[in-house]
């Protein structure tokens, strides 16, 4: 298990934790893990009107603003090692989901999706069919934690090595904002807690084995309930344990 010191050396995961000038902590948020929300919430904080950026245009500022990965790697380490330092981990049910929503029906030519999609149905495989759901889940089972893209490398691994002094899931990070909010005088407008669209209830056929292509053709945003099977849940949790335990650390009671 890599030391934090391995981490801000290493580079790989630090685009991960997010600090700003002037205030002690530090929140890690992995991707589809509120990433955004907190980006937006710490630009706000730093200053910067969010209104106007898209989300791409955010995550360019997050590089100058918010990302501890632009200190200097002493800091960086002094940083995390002072704290106080936060993690937003998340259901792997509902985060496979949403990956799979988000970075492979609702992105059209994603190059870094090309080496999946190759491994799943063939080399040159074309982007525009995409791949099923079930496949997805398959190829997540029979890949390295180091391989997957970072949407749905497993949060253990995203955060191993790292202590915090809090975890809290996607319902309960606007709390912690509005916590931080008040506490260091931010006026930042933490936001308040909206239910992932993944969530949101299905009741048509299962899309479970339908191409991402005409997913996206159809204009289906694919709420876990129309993409899970039971074995293909049982497939997730196994391949996510460690996310599980994270998820189910948040809700056991705070120490002190």
């Amino acid at each position: 298990m890599p030391t934090p010191a391995e981490i801000i050396a290493g580079g790989w995961r630090s685009h991960i934790f997010h600090a700003i000038d002037g205030h002690p902590f530090v929140i890690a948020a992995p991707a589809k893990c509120g990433c955004r929300t907190v980006i937006r919430f710490l630009l706000r904080a730093s200053g910067v009107d969010d209104a106007p950026l898209t989300d791409h245009q955010a995550q360019q500022h997050a590089h100058e603003c918010t990302r501890l990965s632009r200190l200097p790697e002493a800091e960086r380490l002094a940083r995390l090692e002072r704290g106080p330092v936060f993690a937003v981990v998340r259901d792997p049910l509902s985060r496979i989901a949403s990956g799979f929503a988000d970075r492979v029906v609702r992105i059209r030519r994603a190059r870094r999706n090309a080496p999946m999609f190759d491994a799943i149905r063939a080399p040159g495989h074309d982007p525009d069919i995409g791949i099923t759901f079930r496949e997805f889940v398959h190829y997540l089972a029979t890949t390295r934690d180091q391989d997957l893209d970072p949407h749905w490398q497993p949060v253990a691994h995203v955060l191993a090595g790292s202590e915090f002094d809090r975890l809290v899931d996607l319902a309960g990070l606007p709390g912690l904002l509005q916590e931080l909010d008040a506490a260091h005088a931010l006026r930042a407008n933490p936001p308040s807690y909206r239910p992932p669209r993944t969530g949101a209830p299905w009741e048509g056929p299962a899309l479970t084995d339908t191409d991402s292509g005409e997913l996206r053709r159809r204009g289906i945003i694919t709420p876990a309930g129309a993409l899970y099977t039971p074995e293909l849940e049982a497939l997730v949790l196994d391949r996510y344990a460690a996310d599980v335990e994270l998820a189910n650390a948040v809700r056991l009671p705070r120490a002190g």
